[in-house]
This record gives C-alpha cells, structure tokens and sequence, in this order.
C-alpha cells in the first residue's frame, strides 16, 4: 500500500524499492513516524542508492531453444546477451541445484544456455534489467513464431504456446563467473519440455524480421511502448495456464489499442480494424468478448480455453505487426487506437476531412 501511495524514481525496481522503504521506516523507528518523516527518509534512501556505482554482472540461465551456431550475441543498449550451447566451465550453479530439489540440473540437456551482462547498482536491479532484456528477445522470436500461427494444436493442453521459454534456474555472477549472490531465481511451474529447434531457414526469417522489427523500435515513435508489449507478450504465452494467458493477453490488447486509457472503447472492434476485410467475420471475436466478461464478472469457466488463448493470440500479433508498421507516426498507444476507431469507408472518410476543412476555415485557422 506504501509503494502505491509513494512513487519512487522510476529508475528503481519494486524489488529494491521495498527495500529502500524498509530502510527508511527503519531509519526513523526511534521517533513519531509520520508520512512526512517516512517520506523524507525515503527520498534519503533513493539519494543514496542512487549514486551507488554500477558493477558488471552476468545473468546465467537457459532457453528451450537449439541451434547449428555455437554461438549467438545480441546488444541491448549497453548490456549484451550470449547463447551458447553450454555455460563455461568457471559459472558454478551447484548452489541453485544442490538446494532446489526440484532441478537436478541447470538445464535440459537439449536447451541452449544463455549469458546476459548489464551493469545494475544492486543483485535485484541486475537481475531485473537482465530478465527484462532477455524477455524483450525472447519476446520478439516468439511472436514471429506466433504471428503465423492461427491454432495451436498440441497433446497436451497445459503446453504453453511459446515455443522459447525460459529455464528452470537464473543465477547472478560477476565477470569472472564467481556467483555474486547466494541467491538464486527459479521458474515454479517449469516442466521441461524438447527445445525449439529451427531449420536454417527459419532460423534466417526470424533474425531478419528481428532485426526490422529492432530498427522500427529504435526509429522512436511508439517503440518504447511496444518494447514493453514484447516483454508482457513474451511473459503470458510462457504459461500453462491457458485461461490466466488469454486474460493477460486480453491487457495486452487493451494496452495496445489504447483501451487501457479510454475505458468507453472496445477494443476487439479497434483490433478487428487491422484485419483484412474478408479475412474473418466482426462476430468471429465477439466471442472473446463473450467469453471473458464470463470468467471475470461469473466466474464461468471456459470450455474451450485453448482455442480461446489461440483466437486472441492471432488478434494480439496482427495489432502488434499494424503497430509496428506504423510505430514513426504516433506518439502514444493511445493516439495509434484513436486511428483505429476511423471509419474504413473512403466516403466517410473525405467527408470527415471536409468537415475538419471547414472547422479550420470557420475558426479561422486555414
């Protein structure tokens, strides 16, 4: 309740951010504490985090992903990602094995290993960044994955619908690959699964439509926006839960059609805007609405969560393909689905643009 009533510098996590409130009530325990006294510690604290110096960690995990490369690099502003076949020999992660008797070892023998540097003033800072930036890859690859994917049929309906998922265990280290922390992270729900393992050639799409897609994202607009889209995209398809993936999901959709902010707009009918006409009938995703008004206002259980996580699932990567195509034009995800809402109608269309013609003209601004 705190965290939400003081927002901290937005350059801090909420892991480091509990902290730093803990310090702070702390620091004022002896006397009267008041709102003002906890806020003036408070901002004591975040000075002091603050001009901590940044050190150089390394995030060592795995992703179900196998390649014929040995090696595969990506930069994210000043932090890299290295995915290799295997670790080298001087990461030691027999703390986070030996004591979770859930892993026996760090990774599934097929999946890929994956180095991600950054520099983070705390283990909770580093850590975050690192998982953020990994995610944002790893979100990208999937969607390209997903984009062309109209159902998921699969044996087991638990399987999540991302085919690059994150290991069982992350652990911190410094350069050399001594752990940095006693610490460790693990994924609760990890059920190990046989990696992604792409042909060259589809191994050649993805990296290209990466590498537009990145530079959509660095030509401004609404890039950092969508950045967060990946993370969150990547995120919700990594469950086995189909019915919590379509709600996140279903946020998502909101976010992207700029719902989230104008609460009166639908935004299955924004979404439906970017489908070609004729590919699909308006009430083929009326059902989504349908079906998850039912879950969240009743309770009612869906029958069929698995088609319903791979209907939004399509309607979710056709937004974010619009999106970026026409990231440099808008500002804000909000002003992309006030675009959405225009009439498709070329009539309609210049006849809006007479009107505003002559609201220029009548107020004296032709």
């Amino acid at each position: 309740m705190i965290l939400d009533k003081f927002k901290l510098d937005k350059r801090i996590c909420r892991r480091d951010a509990r902290l730093i409130w803990r310090q702070a009530a702390f620091a004022i325990s002896d006397k009267k504490i008041t709102v003002e006294r906890l806020d003036s510690a408070a901002r004591s604290e975040v000075s002091k985090f603050l001009r901590r110096k940044p050190k150089p960690y390394i995030l060592a995990t795995s992703i179900s992903l196998k390649l014929w490369a040995h090696r595969v690099t990506r930069r994210i502003g000043s932090s890299s990602i290295t995915i290799t076949r295997s670790l080298p020999l001087s990461f030691d992660q027999s703390n986070a094995t030996s004591e979770n008797g859930q892993y026996s070892r760090p990774k599934p023998f097929d999946w890929f290993s994956a180095r991600v540097r950054a520099d983070a003033r705390s283990h909770m800072e580093a850590f975050d960044t690192m998982m953020n930036n990994l995610d944002f890859v790893r979100g990208i690859w999937n969607y390209l994955i997903n984009h062309s994917t109209w159902r998921a049929f699969s044996s087991d309906e638990t399987r999540p619908l991302n085919r690059i998922l994150p290991g069982p265990i992350h652990t911190l280290h410094f350069k050399s690959g001594k752990p940095a922390t006693s610490a460790y992270w693990y994924e609760p729900n990890f059920r190990e699964q046989t990696a992604y393992y792409p042909s060259s050639e589809d191994w050649r799409r993805i990296e290209n439509g990466e590498r537009r897609i990145r530079k959509r994202l660095r030509d401004g607009g609404l890039g950092p926006q969508i950045e967060g889209v990946l993370i969150r995209y990547c995120r919700a398809l990594d469950g086995r839960d189909a019915a919590k993936a379509s709600l996140q999901l279903w946020g998502i959709l909101e976010t992207l059609t700029g719902v989230d902010k104008q609460k009166t707009a639908s935004p299955v009918s924004r979404a439906m805007s970017t489908v070609p006409k004729g590919l699909v009938t308006p009430g083929f995703f009326d059902v989504l609405r349908e079906r998850r008004n039912l879950s969240v206002h009743q309770g009612v259980e869906d029958d069929e969560q698995r088609s319903t996580l791979s209907r939004i699932n399509w309607l979710v990567t056709q937004v974010i393909s619009v999106a970026l195509g026409l990231s440099r034009e808008f500002s804000s995800l909000s002003e992309f689905g006030e675009f959405l809402d225009l009439p498709s109608e070329r009539s309609v269309l210049k006849k809006q643009i007479q009107r505003r013609q002559l609201a220029l003209k009548f107020n004296g601004l032709s």
